[in-house]
């Protein structure tokens, strides 16, 4: 059986290396990853749990998504998810120009 041997010392990365190659990722799933976490990291949530009104960042509402408690689960995934519905531009339906006007009809 053919024996592998492993990789050169050279090959590797150092670890603050690495942190830049992947942070310049603009490709792929990471890329979308970025984007997003980057997107909801700057909203606030409200969501009442328990008797108590809490203001929650996108991270720890997605973090509630995992929750044991299942109606905590539902109502933070439905708060998310209106959230989204309220803010997001790409829902709403793209105009086209008239005619006369570039890209009209």
């Amino acid at each position: 059986m053919p024996r592998i041997s492993p990789p050169l010392p050279a090959l590797y990365l150092k670890e603050k290396e690495e942190e830049i190659v992947i942070a310049k990722n603009l490709t792929g799933r990471s890329a979308f990853m970025n984007l997003f976490d980057e997107f909801t990291g700057s909203f606030v949530f409200h969501l009442k749990i328990g008797e108590q009104e809490k203001e929650l960042t996108g991270s720890e509402m997605l973090a509630l998504l995992h929750s044991p408690d299942r109606e905590l689960r539902e109502e933070a995934f439905r708060t998310f998810l209106q959230y989204h519905g309220r803010t997001a531009w790409f829902s709403r339906p793209l105009q086209c120009p008239g005619p006369g006007l570039p890209g009209g009809g």
